[in-house]
């Protein structure tokens, strides 16, 4: 089982990991199995994670919430019997069905699964999710045809291949009976295409590529909810053009990055190009990372073999003169704003092929650098190209400026403590007292649940200990999130509203960052509409109001004669005001950070958070004439008046 589908208020917005994007498993290790669902009728719970043994279960409380919560704290086997006292004592309970059946699934009684999932489809809100759980259960107790039937009815309900997990229908383990019916195959083709041959790798066919092509456009131009906001539909035509007409002169990877560049001018992170499962091109990677420093462009990390580039400062790649040609590339190579496009930029400067794609090289496999070393010495390098594990590994740890693949050597490792916004990084969400400032320090880094510590008890014991406190300031930082659940958001905010010692310019300053993107964006406009917020740091790396609901990520299906297949946004996610045309939300303090800040643990984002008085804070959320605007036109303070693309919006 596998099929997991989220309701409107669950949206997740994000680029992570495909297995953050899972509910927890269950069953034997290696086997995908249950996925839990929110029903869009459910009652959406205050607490979503686990809640501690020794915390007392209410008496009181409806049955089937004691058994949602016993679930999470201590999983299915505990849970079952209570939700078979909730469906006994209200039959209508649909979801509780559904979720007895999901724990027995869970749990191995695929037979009284069935009935509980039977009974569940009965219901509209849980008929599409437990169908296709009663397929995986039907497979798993010998009965094809019955399975397949489900299946077929979960597809007409709705389930399909961008629905968060509906890809992995192919590949889930609880499926594996039906995989050599021809039957089950046409089922994966309903969500997948014709094209679709599972378990196979496309071959790259130039011949095909005009197919292909119009595959893309036909996606760009008529599923996407608003794809020309940035560019027209003649000048993405014009580009599509000359990748055709040059086709017998590109190779494999080539072609990739080109439909790649073409799609990235749509300016919609959601939206992109990506090879497809198992795909071995673009994997050829510089065993670095990067970072484009206030000061250039710097290795922040590199492995064991290269240690001795940590540090070094890279003035050509090939023949691309990084100072004097970064404006350009950025400008060549479009995101939704420049800070986007500078993170993307650094992961692609890592590829080869993206090398020889501008003409700077014409290796597949290694690259020539032009650097200056600690000691300001210059000289060049020539370094080859491994292939890493999979296209987005290397992706994934450029992304972020804390992110290191393990046993590398980072420009900070050697520090006895690490910088605040550096410590812990991989936490979900964490809180500090920042000394005797006053202030109180929250990251936010990848806002999902951590069973450990539930969001909602962990925001009550934040803001009952800054009462205790007496804390006058909370510093917020989003520098290092790229995603996740948008809506807990909202939960920062009523707190923040609820402070009296907050409530005030310059009570909360929130910390961005190139790498703030998706639900890291939406934390920022919830913060600037909600609080009075000033912000410090860099740009986010997405629009205040920014398409999202990616369909076709995980799809099968590739692209005709590529290894490749394309994703869309499918809804806009609007947090602020409809005439809100921000690229970003730009700092009311910038703070570029050099290299060396960043070596020695300075964090200049920080220090001016801390360092804001009231009185100064007071005049970035006023406008131009001194004026003091109203919480819902924040976001026309004068500081943002650059990140509006046609000009700051007429007064109303």
């Amino acid at each position: 089982m596998g099929q997991r589908i989220v309701p409107l208020a669950f949206t997740l917005v994000s680029i992570p990991l495909i297995a953050a994007a899972q509910a927890p498993m269950l069953g034997a290790p290696g086997s995908f199995t249950t996925s839990e669902a929110l029903p869009a009728t459910a009652p959406v719970p205050v607490q979503t994670g686990a809640v501690s043994k020794s915390s007392a279960e209410p008496g009181d409380l409806p049955i089937a919430v004691r058994a949602d919560r016993v679930r999470r704290s201590r999983g299915c086997t505990e849970a079952i019997e209570l939700y078979r006292e909730a469906v006994a004592a209200r039959p209508d309970d649909g979801y509780s069905h559904y979720l007895l059946g999901y724990c027995l699934h869970g749990t191995g009684d695929t037979e009284a699964a069935i009935e509980a999932y039977t009974r569940a489809a009965r219901f509209p809100a849980q008929r599409a999710n437990a169908l296709y759980n009663l397929a995986c259960a039907l497979a798993l107790e010998g009965r094809p045809d019955d399975a397949i039937a489900a299946l077929s009815d979960a597809i007409d309900l709705g389930v399909r291949d961008h629905d968060r997990s509906g890809f992995q229908v192919a590949g889930d383990a609880d499926l594996e009976s039906l995989k050599a019916d021809p039957r089950f195959r046409a089922q994966i083709r309903r969500l997948a295409g014709d094209a679709y041959e599972p378990g196979e790798i496309p071959r790259w066919d130039p011949s095909a590529a005009a197919e292909g092509l119009a595959e893309v456009m036909n996606v760009i131009e008529h599923r996407h909810p608003n794809a020309f906001r940035y560019t027209s539909l003649a000048e993405f035509k014009s580009h599509a053009k000359a990748i055709l007409d040059n086709i017998d002169r590109l190779d494999e990877e080539t072609h990739a990055l080109e439909l790649m560049r073409i799609v990235a001018r749509i300016g919609d992170v959601h939206t992109s190009i990506w090879p497809v499962p198992g795909s071995r091109i673009l994997t050829n990677t510089l065993p670095l990372r990067l970072w484009r420093f206030a000061d250039g462009l710097y290795v922040r990390a590199a492995s064991l073999q290269h240690a001795a580039l940590v540090g070094t400062r890279i003035e050509r790649i090939g023949s691309f003169d990084v100072n004097a040609g970064w404006e350009r590339l950025v400008a060549d190579n479009p995101r939704e704003n420049d800070s986007m496009a500078t993170g993307w930029l650094q992961y692609l400067l890592l590829l080869p092929a993206f090398h020889r794609l501008n003409g700077w090289d014409a290796a597949t496999d290694a690259a020539t650098l032009e650097i200056v070393d600690r000691e300001g010495v210059r000289r060049r390098v020539t370094l080859d190209a491994p292939q890493d594990p999979a296209y987005g590994h290397a992706l994934e740890s450029s992304l972020g400026i804390a992110d290191v693949p393990e046993s590398w050597v980072s420009a900070v490792a050697g520090e006895t403590r690490l910088p605040t916004w550096l410590e812990e990084t991989d936490s979900n969400y964490r809180f500090e007292r920042l000394g005797d400032s006053g202030a109180y320090y929250l990251a936010v880094n990848l806002p999902r649940h951590d069973p450990e510590r539930p969001w909602e008890n962990f925001l009550s014991d934040l803001f009952a200990e800054m009462g205790r406190q007496d804390a006058t300031r909370l510093v917020v930082d989003l520098r290092h999130n790229a995603g996740g659940y948008h809506y807990m958001a909202y939960s920062l905010g009523r707190h923040i509203v609820r402070s009296d010692a907050l409530r005030r310019a310059g009570g909360v300053c929130v910390l961005t960052s190139r790498t703030t993107q998706s639900a890291g964006v939406s934390f920022s406009v919830v913060l600037e509409r909600e609080t009075h917020a000033v912000f410090a740091g860099e740009p986010g790396g997405a629009a205040p109001n920014f398409y999202n609901g990616p369909q076709g990520f995980f799809s099968p299906r590739a692209i005709p004669g590529t290894q490749l297949r394309v994703k869309h946004s499918v809804s806009m996610i609007q947090d602020s005001d409809q005439r809100d045309t921000r690229r970003a939300i730009a700092p009311d303090i910038p703070t570029p950070l050099t290299f060396a800040d960043f070596a020695a643990g300075r964090d200049p984002g920080l220090e001016a958070c801390l360092q804001l008085d009231d009185g100064t804070a007071a005049e970035y959320l006023s406008d131009a004439g001194g004026r003091p605007l109203p919480l819902y036109f924040q976001w026309r303070r004068p500081s943002q008046d650059a990140m509006f693309p046609d000009g700051p919006p007429r007064h109303y």
